[in-house]
């Protein structure tokens, strides 16, 4: 069955989506203490190689003619919030990984039935606890928390900023994620409510963790 207009946009998105928490965890696995940790961050992420390949089978072969854009943008994510540490590390991928879960608790329930299987099993909840434990686990000192919040702050700025290129460059995907007419008031105004209440939810993530969004 060919996938409609609306399934591919949703499963293009989290398709990049994916790859950029595949790029972020090898950052986090290269600055992680031990081996033992490296691991068990790595095979928290078995759900989404899964769900990768579902949101593959969605798209088919026209996959990089529909994310052409969006994979840009979230390689600009990556390119422009390097982890020099590894609180940072962790930080960068709770608030990912996290706002990609907001992203499905928020619009997932008028999905079309095609691309809801790419969802099959909440991929990302494993990573999701995974990261908040270790992160929660730390002990730091006043410095590290500092910068560790400012790098936090300029991950949220870095994906808010990402969003918005999305949005704007993709009407069908606004379409699909909002429900309202592409290019009508609606989606523009439902597509900024959205993306704020992804930066509210990034920004509490923070707070829970004791670091200032």
């Amino acid at each position: 069955m060919t996938a409609s207009a609306d399934a591919e946009a949703i499963a293009g998105l989290y398709a990049c989506g994916w790859l950029l928490v595949h790029e972020s965890l090898a950052e986090l696995v290269g600055l992680a203490p031990t081996v033992s940790v490296a691991l068990e961050h790595a095979q928290a992420a078995g759900g989404i190689v899964e769900a990768a390949g579902r949101a593959r089978a969605v798209l088919g072969a026209r996959a990089d003619d529909l994310t052409g854009h969006t994979r840009q943008a979230f390689a600009s994510v990556q390119q422009h919030t390097p982890a020099a540490t590894w609180p940072e590390a962790l930080l960068k991928n709770h608030l990912i990984v996290g706002m990609g879960l907001d992203l499905s608790t928020r619009t997932h329930a008028t999905w079309p039935e095609q691309v809801s299987v790419v969802l099959a099993g909440g991929p990302g909840r494993d990573l999701a606890a995974q990261v908040q434990a270790s992160i929660t686990g730390l002990d730091l000192d006043e410095t590290t928390t500092s910068r560790t919040a400012l790098f936090g702050r300029r991950v949220i700025a870095e994906l808010s900023a990402q969003a918005q290129r999305i949005a704007g460059r993709d009407t069908a995907l606004a379409r699909a994620l909002t429900g309202a007419e592409a290019g009508s008031a609606d989606e523009i105004s439902h597509t900024v409510e959205l993306i704020q209440d992804l930066v509210e939810g990034a920004a509490q993530r923070m707070l829970a963790l004791g670091l200032q969004p």
